[in-house]
């Protein structure tokens, strides 16, 4: 049963999609909830790439969903699914992307590459 949304209350249920209303008012998250693939983990960015993904995280944290989507979300690839959630591509620079999905139940986005020479699903 879907409960109604509030400013305060941004949980959604299982299988709902972000609604137009929740990505304007919910605030850009970060969260790693899960092991990152293999080769593209943390120890896979040097210094430059570090300082790129601070200066993305101290920009977009706390903005609406819908302005970091406006200012960095890629063309998805409909191909690309983690478990039964599609991945979004996030571009930290022209060539450091971020791969997640959001989840159902904190519209958090749970980051699973870190993908600093954009090897993964690159046009």
């Amino acid at each position: 049963m879907c409960r109604k949304l509030t400013q305060n209350n941004l949980a959604i249920e299982k299988g709902e999609i972000l609604t137009r209303e929740q990505k304007r008012i919910a605030p850009f998250s970060l969260c790693f909830s899960e092991q990152l693939e293999n080769n593209y983990e943390f120890d896979c960015l040097n210094e430059r790439n570090i300082r790129e993904f601070h200066r993305f995280i101290k920009k977009y944290i706390g903005q609406s969903i819908t302005l970091v989507d406006k200012n960095c979300l890629r063309e998805p690839d409909t191909s690309d699914i983690w478990g039964e959630c599609q991945i979004h591509h996030y571009e930290v620079t022209e060539r450091f992307r971020i791969h997640g999905y959001y989840s159902n139940k904190d519209a958090m986005f749970h980051v699973i590459r870190l993908d600093p020479r954009h090897r993964v699903h690159r046009g």
